[in-house]
């Protein structure tokens, strides 16, 4: 799909000339850009079909327009040139891009190389997860057009490759996510100079804290001194959203492929443009696509914390999914603080709490799964009333392409199990459950609980 020929053209005629254009955009600019394409996408035939009541709303009637919820499914004759499957909610979503879906995705990526690197990289590794979800494609595709030279090896075929990874070396780019960092941590950053000095890694995939980025300088500073560490807020929806430029606290604004909204604790929507620092609330973005998708709520936790002093467009704080926070205590397991939900980061990895139960539910035991999450690694207590065979789990869990990925990160030790058979536990915690479910009307019992470590 992609040779060298493409490369040149894309290079020559869309990014180039995007990165000289708005090199000295003002705000007023940015303003202008995302009003123009709100208007042309809300006339295409795709969105007309889809949200027809679009048509007769401007962009700043979007802070009165409905959140989506549900990501709408694409016509079966979308023209669709790349499509790749989102694996971070509890509905598997296809998500197709046309030729003209995909020109915001690469101007975003020539901006994010001219601001981090001031040109492009000259040879990037990249480490992915699999086909056909949205993190293999977008970091092989994106590498491929801002390095002069790259390598992109799946996670799961790491241990296979090092002797390629180590052939191709030094890398002065490294892309992947930030579950993914410990077995390359320990596998190869360890054993082997692979890096040059002057490093830009792009991480994604999770909340990027202290903890991770100490984690991460204890390995690199056994080679080199001169690296910088980018946080880049992505969604398989939408693309790129925001990148960090210098501190990976603060994550500046990309519009190129999205506008952002902040769905307040009171239920409003302030455009992120117009935003004060310090307010805080949900990510609800409108895509720029052939088929426009308008307020669409990604459930993430996001902060304004100020103005980039570079391009002027806002810097956020990425906080995280938006998760029901429980406390209880059980006699025979103490105090249990921690966060339930659908879909929670595990180990930089959403865990699908209904496929995992799905799992568990084909042994037919009472269960209770208590989480203890490193970000890099993570360790599951699972507790159930019958007895469970390890390797029957493992081979259960690869059944499931939703689940595999817990099997396949415990080959690989980033998760581990433990299979705690405890009758009594078990039991006072349904008493428990039931109590308060009678006391706070609670809509279902947790019974898959995530601690943070961090």
């Amino acid at each position: 799909m992609f040779t060298k020929l493409k490369k040149y053209i894309v290079k020559k005629r869309i990014i180039n000339p995007w990165v000289k254009e708005t090199k000295s955009w003002k705000v007023s600019d940015w303003v202008n850009y995302i009003h123009k394409a709100f208007d042309e996408l809300k006339r295409t035939k795709w969105t007309k079909k889809v949200f027809p009541d679009l048509f007769n709303f401007t962009y700043d009637d979007l802070d009165s327009y409905r959140t989506i919820d549900e990501f709408p499914e694409f016509s079966y004759n979308y023209p669709a040139y790349i499509e790749w499957w989102s694996s971070g909610t509890v509905k598997k979503k296809v998500i197709k891009l046309s030729k003209n879906d995909i020109i915001p995705q690469l101007r975003a990526l020539g901006r994010l190389v001219h601001n981090v690197k001031k040109g492009d990289l000259n040879n990037a590794l990249g480490v992915t997860s699999v086909s056909p979800f949205a993190t293999e494609k977008l970091i092989s595709f994106g590498l491929f057009f801002i390095s002069k030279k790259s390598l992109s090896v799946r996670i799961y075929e790491l241990d296979e490759n090092i002797d390629k990874i180590i052939r191709n070396r030094k890398y002065d780019g490294l892309v992947t996510l930030v579950g993914f960092m410990q077995p390359l941590l320990e596998k190869i950053v360890s054993r082997y100079d692979i890096f040059h000095e002057d490093l830009a890694i792009g991480l994604t995939g999770d909340v990027l804290t202290d903890s991770v980025v100490v984690k991460i300088e204890e390995y690199l500073k056994k080679w080199i001194n001169n690296y910088k560490i980018h946080n880049v807020y992505a969604c398989a929806e939408a693309g790129i959203i925001a990148v960090s430029h210098t501190d990976y606290h603060d994550l500046v604004y990309y519009p190129e492929c999205c506008a952002i909204r902040i769905l307040t604790d009171d239920n409003k929507l302030i455009d992120i443009m117009k935003a004060k620092k310090g307010i805080r609330g949900e990510a609800v973005l409108t895509i720029f696509r052939e088929l426009l998708i308008p307020n669409y709520n990604l459930r993430d936790l996001i902060e304004v914390t100020g103005t980039d002093p570079m391009t002027g467009l806002p810097t956020i704080n990425v906080l995280g999914k938006k998760v029901r926070r429980i406390n209880v205590e059980i006699p025979e397991a103490g105090e249990i603080r921690g966060e339930t939900g659908a879909v929670i980061r595990v180990a930089g990895a959403p865990l699908n709490t209904i496929a995992f139960d799905s799992v568990l539910a084909t042994f037919n035991v009472d269960y209770l799964v208590l989480i203890d999450d490193y970000r890099l690694k993570a360790d599951f207590k699972i507790y159930t009333d019958r007895k469970i065979d390890i390797d029957a789990l493992l081979s259960r869990l690869q059944s499931d392409y939703i689940t595999n990925i817990w099997a396949e990160k415990y080959k690989l030790g980033i998760v581990d199990f433990e299979i705690i058979t405890d009758r009594e536990l078990l039991d006072s915690y349904k008493k428990l459950m039931v109590n308060l479910v009678k006391v706070k009307r609670s809509p279902k019992i947790p019974r898959i609980i995530v601690r943070r470590h961090d």
